[in-house]
């Protein structure tokens, strides 16, 4: 299970998150791996992951509430 992503500026767009996230799937399918679990934040100005996401075959699996106390 991943922990988080974080890709600089510079590297982002043009296919190039979509590579690491292919190249991370083949590398825990070599691993073993069954399945992949990704993490999408809600409420993020940028709701493109999400349908990315969806795209590559990933499907919701549950939403998490958070209230600041």
């Amino acid at each position: 299970m991943e922990c988080f992503w974080y890709i600089l500026p510079s590297h982002r767009g043009a296919r190039k998150g979509i590579r690491l996230i292919e190249a991370f799937e083949k590398w825990a399918k070599g691993k073993g791996a069954s399945q992949l679990i990704m993490v999408f934040v809600h409420g993020r100005k940028d709701s493109q992951l999400d349908r990315l996401y969806e795209r590559m075959g990933f499907r919701v699996l549950e939403t998490n509430y958070v209230k600041e106390i």
